[in-house]
């Protein structure tokens, strides 16, 4: 699927989202909620294509700025996407979306747990959520702290 960019955004900060999920209806329904609420959205059926579009998008100079992953995919689950995304450094706040949330999700430092079925103001409320977030975040001042 293409990119698609709306407009203007409607609420947070316009983003560059990635939904990666494998239930073509819940991808649909999460594309139609993000882009009516104004934020460039592209999707993935599974996540080693979303790992392949997060790659080429970061290589591009075009980075996601939040991702929303289902958990029980083929191919490559949402953990170890979220995991592969953390040893590659690439700094992208991420929303879990699953019927059931694996022990790992805990650990993985994410934005954002969403339980499916989800309404869509769930959704939005979420991403506004972990985009104030990582605002908030990269607005901390940095301290360097001496070595002893």
């Amino acid at each position: 699927m293409n990119p698609t960019q709306p407009p203007e955004c409607q609420t947070v900060p316009c983003q560059h989202i990635l939904v990666v999920e494998d239930d073509p209806e819940i991808r649909r329904l999460c594309q139609a909620i993000l882009l009516r609420e104004g934020h460039r959205v592209d999707a993935a059926a599974d996540g080693q294509d979303g790992w392949e579009r997060l790659l080429a998008a970061n290589t591009a100079g075009d980075p996601f700025g939040l991702l929303i992953t289902d958990n029980d995919m083929p191919h490559l689950t949402g953990v170890e996407l979220v995991e592969r995304l953390r040893a590659a450094h690439l700094d992208v706040p991420v929303i879990m979306v699953s019927g059931m949330m694996p022990l790992e999700a805990q650990s993985l430092g994410l934005a954002a747990l969403l339980w499916k079925p989800f309404l869509p103001i769930q959704l939005t409320d979420a991403v506004a959520l972990a985009v104030e977030e990582s605002r908030r975040i990269r607005r901390l001042p940095f301290h360097a702290v001496a070595a002893a």
